[in-house]
């Protein structure tokens, strides 16, 4: 808020020759003063203000380069976890198929013991 000085109603603004009274004078070096200072404050306060605008700035710029970067983090561990599931699938593709084979050989081995057992039988 701007203070500014009052200048008294009692007191006389021109001396008798028409010159401007010292309390006059002393009254406006006052009230010059109290301008100038706010004024200077306001431009303080602007220059404070872009300084913490500028920060503010670097903070969300900082923040969206670390957004960026999660979201990468979360891009990667999702293709990992999709590599992993997929690895699972094929794992277990694999078992099938080992199942099978071992079940097949178990199969080709009891046939070829049948056979040999029937070898022995008729040729013994």
């Amino acid at each position: 808020m701007l203070r500014l000085p009052r200048l008294t109603a009692t007191g006389a603004i021109v001396d008798a020759s028409g010159r401007p009274t010292s309390a006059y004078q002393l009254w406006w070096e006052q009230f010059a003063r109290a301008i100038e200072q706010s004024f200077a404050d306001i431009v303080a306060v602007n220059e404070r203000q872009d300084e913490l605008l500028e920060r503010l700035i670097g903070v969300a710029e900082d923040l969206s380069r670390a957004l960026d970067a999660v979201r990468k983090a979360q891009a990667t561990a999702d293709a990992a976890r999709a590599s992993a599931e997929d690895a699972g699938a094929s794992a277990s593709n694999a078992q099938g198929t080992a199942n099978a084979a071992s079940g097949a050989t178990a199969s080709l081995e009891q046939r070829v013991a049948a056979l040999e057992a029937q070898g022995s039988e008729g040729g013994g």
